[in-house]
């Protein structure tokens, strides 16, 4: 990585930068890891390490963010599992978490398209319906139709998206 991140400032600063070199020394070129390190270092000052890595402090830095795939996701937690090995090995306390906490793609997904419901008890028609479908249904995109699930609400009816 770039020269001017290569200083750790947290409690496990130098057990970080023991790790990365420890890692380069035998071969791997840990640039990735480098940066995930400096992430974890900078998440670690907001947390208690005096007695090592805690569980809050994994469980936050491992935790799903609404701009992560899931290979981020596990990117995190393979590098705290071997850190976390590497502060064990070194008689130092470590949570290592499972790749149970990994979050499951689309696991609450339900897709459909364009559905539209109108209430029983409002029978009327909706002014500019027409308009809204419009606006509703999706583009094509590499020619499939693509189902997003989101409900809409608009003067007593659900657009389903």
């Amino acid at each position: 990585m770039s020269e001017n991140k290569s200083i750790f400032t947290g409690t496990l600063a130098s057990y970080l930068e023991a790790f990365i070199t420890e890692k380069r020394t035998l071969g791997c070129r840990y640039i990735e890891e480098e940066r995930l390190a400096h992430e974890f270092d900078i998440l670690s000052l907001q947390f208690d390490c005096s007695e090592g890595m805690s569980n809050g402090l994994v469980d936050e830095f491992i935790k799903f963010k609404p701009n992560w795939q899931a290979t981020t996701q596990k990117r995190h937690i393979s590098f705290v599992q071997n850190f976390g090995r590497y502060l064990i090995n070194h008689d130092i306390n470590a949570f290592l978490p499972g790749y149970t906490s990994l979050r499951k793609a689309a696991s609450c997904f339900k897709p459909c398209i364009c559905q539209v419901k109108i209430p029983p008890h409002n029978n009327r028609k909706v002014p500019h319906l027409e308009q809204i479908k419009k606006l509703l249904f999706l583009k094509p995109l590499f020619g499939f139709f693509v189902p997003i699930g989101i409900p809409i609400h608009i003067n007593n009816v659900c657009f389903m998206c």
